[in-house]
């Protein structure tokens, strides 16, 4: 009981402790802490996305056969909800996993590289291949014209759809290499 006080005091005492003594980490245990946790966004990106597009709100307006305006105003309101939380997960997994390849080393990092990259992609992609395509589907909704709706709107939503499989593909891709990476890593301690 006594040598443990007296140890806790020498402890207390030592000036030459510091805080940050007890957080250092190495780079590799960094990395791999980084690439577990990027792959929380990445993973929620891509999930919703794949959950939403082949079991969410449009195929539902699909099977139940609404009339035009309203499957637009339902893909309205799909991408307002999503129009925000979406692109924060995709940059968000893209930045840890990019924090994570710097951190790394060897082939590790070139994974790590191949899975930021497409979930960063998805903003420049979405500029740059689908906005015109939304901001028409969105002047459809407003003039709220059922024959525009049905003729015009329809075919800009299935072109929408299409489109977006090309993001859930990026998304595939860059979760998948995430996880190949942690896996390497594993592989390393083993």
């Amino acid at each position: 009981q006594g040598h443990s006080e007296a140890r806790s005091k020498d402890v207390l005492d030592n000036s030459s402790l510091h805080p940050e003594q007890y957080f250092r980490m190495n780079p590799h245990s960094a990395s791999i802490i980084l690439n577990a946790v990027g792959l929380i966004p990445a993973g929620y990106f891509l999930f919703a996305n794949v959950g939403s597009s082949f079991f969410g709100p449009l195929p539902v307006a699909d099977r139940l056969r609404v009339p035009a305006t309203t499957k637009l105003a339902i893909w309205n309101h799909y991408f307002d909800l999503s129009k925000f939380h979406m692109p924060v997960s995709a940059v968000l997994g893209s930045i840890v996993f990019g924090a994570a390849a710097y951190f790394s080393e060897g082939e590790r990092r070139y994974t790590l590289i191949a899975a930021a990259v497409p979930l960063f992609s998805m903003l420049p992609y979405t500029r740059l291949v689908m906005w015109w395509g939304i901001l028409r589907i969105k002047l459809i909704l407003s003039a709220d014209e059922e024959s525009k709706a049905e003729n015009e709107g329809a075919a800009l939503v299935q072109t929408w759809r299409t489109q977006h499989i090309a993001r859930i593909t990026m998304a595939w891709i860059g979760f998948g290499a995430g996880l190949y990476a942690l896996t390497q890593a594993a592989l390393r301690n083993v």
